[in-house]
Order: structure tokens, then sequence, then C-alpha cells
């Protein structure tokens, strides 16, 4: 795939993948693995035999132990580490041998900086009487995203409607409710995080909205797929594929991981020092 589709997909696959359980749980553990799909770009068919499919343009690999979550990114080597008791996440990166904390009332102040600078640049279009462009009305609906909700409770099938942006999400049955509770409020952390992380991609007001509708109806997704009227447009859907079966495997890439976070062999950086980083890697 080219660099092109996947630095945007990059800033937008962080409003439609959204996984993992809050640690206020009775402990249980279990993972999730996630591809993320490209439905706008040309079919592949990796292996003779195989149908086509839309490519991946991102994986990760969600693992719940212990009242922390390791959420594994294969693209970028990273490792968020959801810590709820603590109020924070540990982000480690082993390739650059190092790793940072960042606390949810910390990213609550950057979201609400974003958003506060968002709506100046908004305003100041307005009062200058400057030709109203399109990112200019989508900085304006992420600000305050509106949809036309419909629910399909025989198929079980959420669906928020916009002319900028939509979701469809196929949901699956949870018979305890708190535990769908705590996973939207995971996904409300991750969803500030990810925008955090990613300067370039939409504020996170999009994907907190969709996660309230979740939440007024107790339901937890299992598909989502976003469609997004950015660039030439994009369509993006993520796969949630949960396995309660959680083998040695799991257990050693936890323990690896966590090790490393302890140890003296992982520098602890300010954040904006690894964002510096990190970002300045990819480019």
């Amino acid at each position: 795939m080219s660099h092109c589709i996947s630095a945007l997909s990059r800033t937008l696959v962080v409003l439609v993948a959204c996984h993992g359980l809050s640690g206020t749980l009775a402990a249980q553990d279990f993972k999730i693995y996630t591809p993320v799909f490209d439905l706008t770009a040309a079919e592949t068919s990796p292996r003779a035999g195989q149908k086509p499919q839309p490519p991946i343009v991102a994986r990760s690999v969600l693992y719940f132990h212990a009242n922390k979550a390791y959420d594994y990114i294969e693209a970028d080597g990273e490792v968020l580490i959801y810590e709820p008791n603590a109020k924070r996440f540990t982000i480690l990166h082993p390739g650059h041998g190092m790793s940072t904390t960042i606390t949810f009332e910390e990213l609550e102040r950057m979201v609400r900086d974003a958003e506060g600078n968002a709506t100046k640049k908004v305003l100041r279009t307005k009062e200058e009487r400057l030709e109203q462009s399109t990112r200019v009305d989508m900085i304006e609906f992420q600000l305050q995203p509106r949809f036309d909700v419909r629910y399909d409770r025989e198929h079980a099938s959420l669906v928020l409607n916009s002319s900028y942006m939509s979701y469809k999400v196929k949901c699956v049955p949870v018979d305890n409710s708190e535990r769908v509770q705590a996973y939207l409020r995971y996904c409300d952390w991750m969803a500030r995080l990810n925008y955090v992380l990613h300067p370039q991609a939409p504020l996170p007001g999009p994907r907190l909205t969709l996660n309230e509708s979740l939440r007024k109806r107790g339901l937890m997704p299992g598909e989502v797929t976003m469609q997004a009227s950015i660039g030439e447009g994009i369509t993006l859907r993520a796969e949630h594929q949960i396995d309660w079966q959680f083998d040695s495997h799991a257990r050693d890439r936890i323990h690896q991981w966590q090790t490393l976070v302890d140890s003296n062999e992982i520098r602890k950086v300010p954040f904006r020092q690894f964002q510096e980083v990190v970002q300045a890697a990819r480019k």
C-alpha cells in the first residue's frame, strides 16, 4: 500500500478501532485481535485460493490481565498500557528504548486545549467572512458532532449518519452490563489518547458520541465501519475478534513488556519528548 494511504488511514483508525476493558472488572484474562480494513482501496488476494479482500491498514492485539490492558500496535511497535487504578497510560516503545506516562487529567487538558484552538479557528473564519472550506466545516462537526441515530434491535445494529461521517456498528451480545459500561469507559480514554498521540488525527468528539450512543443502549461493538468525507473520502472497518483463551504466549508477552517498563534498560522520558522522537521516526 502507498505511504499516502497509510498516513491517512493512521489518522482515521483512531475513530474506528477501539477495544479493551476497564480494570474495574473482576480479573479475567482474554485478548482481542483487531484488523482494520481500508474498504476504499483495491481488493487484494494475498494467497492463492483466497477470496479478494480489502487491504489491512492496521493491526493491534489487546491483552487484558491483572487489572491492566496491554494494547500492542503492530505497525508502530508500541505498547499502550492502560492503568485505570493509577488513572494513567504508560506507553512503551522497545525499538526506541524508552517509555513515558500520561495521566488521564493531562489527556483531558490537552484535548480541551486542542478543542479550544479549533473553536477559535472556526470563529475567526466566520467573523472574517472567509469562504467556508470543507476542512473548516469538518472541524466544526468534530467539535459538535450531530448524527442521525438509528438502532435495529432485531439485528443488533447501530447506525450514526451525518454528511461528514457515519458509523455502522454490528454489536455483540454481552450478559454483564458492567462489562459493557467498563469497556466504553476504556474506549473514551483510548479515543483521547490516540488523538494526542496522532496530532493530525480528527478530534475525538465523533468517537465519543458513538460510545455514548452505545452506552445508552448497553451495547458492545463487535464490528465498526466508519465512512468519512476527508480528502476523496475513506471507509474503514474494524473487526474485533475476542479470544477468551489466554495462552502462555500472551502471558510471556505481558511479562516481557512489564519487565521492560520496570527495568533500567528503558529510559523514562517526558511525554512530549517521547512524542517528538516517535513522530520524527515516522517521517
